[in-house]
């Protein structure tokens, strides 16, 4: 695949990510505004008399409660562009030599040989294992009950938000080895989350030949 058509077949997602900038950036740019404001009506709040304090004081209310608008709308917009870039990053994967894809992309996913390589060279199985009555928690409490729903989840999850599957330990563990260098963080957790959807699946009796 050459870049013009990796361009085209994701438009969509580049342009939600650039729309997602576009949106996020003013809105940073007001709370910091507002920020501002708040600290100079403070100021002022503190050298006027008691009586006149009331007004002050529910211009400050109004203040946080735009604060706290603004606040929820920029976090939903960088949970979006967070999951547009994981997403875009999938895609890039099809460009790469198939030599370097640790899991087949078509469901269910399965290790390539690299992808075997990787787990049996650090024995990521293990981590899988230490740290399944967190996975599996996090996974029943989700309460997804499509197979495509659940490898979505937990490929986000594991890439975007290691900490709710992973020990802090853990998480190191996978740094230190993508600082090194010989594989990338993508390719770890990507393995991590074959290993953890055969077992959900397995244990839940979740069907995926379909």
């Amino acid at each position: 695949m050459d870049i013009n058509t990796f361009l085209s077949n994701n438009f969509p997602i580049i342009t939600a990510i650039v729309g997602t900038i576009i949106i996020v950036t003013p809105v940073i740019w007001r709370i910091a505004k507002y920020y501002h404001s708040l600290q100079n009506t403070k100021k002022k709040v503190e050298g006027l008399p008691c009586e006149i304090h009331d007004n002050d004081i529910s211009d400050i209310k109004s203040d946080f409660n735009v604060l706290k608008k603004d606040f929820v709308y920029v976090k939903s917009d960088i949970g979006e562009l967070k999951t547009g870039f994981i997403r875009l990053n999938d895609k890039i994967d099809y460009l790469l030599p198939k030599t370097y894809i640790a899991t087949q992309k078509q469901s269910p996913l399965s290790l390539t040989a690299l992808g075997e390589q990787i787990e049996k060279e650090f024995n990521f199985k293990e981590i899988v294992d230490v740290n399944w009555s967190k996975i599996n928690e996090q996974l029943k409490n989700i309460n997804l009950k499509h197979p495509y729903d659940i490898e979505q989840y937990c490929l986000k999850t594991t890439f975007g938000n290691t900490e709710n599957f992973l020990s802090e330990a853990d998480i190191i563990k996978l740094k230190n080895i993508a600082f090194k260098g010989t594989h990338s963080l993508i390719q770890l957790t990507d393995v991590i989350s074959v290993l953890i959807l055969e077992r959900y699946f397995a244990e839940n009796n979740i069907d995926t030949t379909f």
